[in-house]
């Protein structure tokens, strides 16, 4: 991330980073709902070492963005995980939002290929 002010941080997050949409799901009779239980755990450890990381900076507003994302193999959906990513890291404290306002870009994400699974 690039501050405003030019100073690049840089955050290192380990572990799976969920897809949102896959916590939609079926119920018994056709209905759908959404079923949280799964990945929670998951983001609140990425909120947790974001947290650990940043240590007490003030939120970021208007950062130029540049993710890469560790994958297992090529079937990783980058999209969705920026974006249970990006939540994570406002509700970290890391960005002071993730609207328009805060978070204009440029924003960039790319995958790797890592067989030693670092991340997925």
């Amino acid at each position: 991330m690039e501050p405003k002010n030019g100073k690049n941080s840089v955050l290192v997050l380990f572990g799976h980073i969920p897809a949102k949409k896959n916590e939609w799901k079926r119920a018994g009779r056709g209905g759908i709902y959404f079923d949280r239980s799964e990945t929670k755990s998951e983001i609140d450890a990425l909120v947790i070492q974001a947290q650990s990381q940043w240590a007490g900076k003030p939120p970021v507003s208007r950062p130029s963005v540049l993710v890469t994302f560790y994958v297992r193999d090529a079937r990783g959906d980058l999209d969705n995980k920026y974006t249970t990513l990006q939540d994570a890291l406002v509700t970290a404290g890391v960005l002071k939002g993730d609207n328009v306002k805060h978070l204009p870009g440029p924003i960039q994400f790319r995958g790797q290929i890592d067989k030693r699974t670092r991340c997925s």
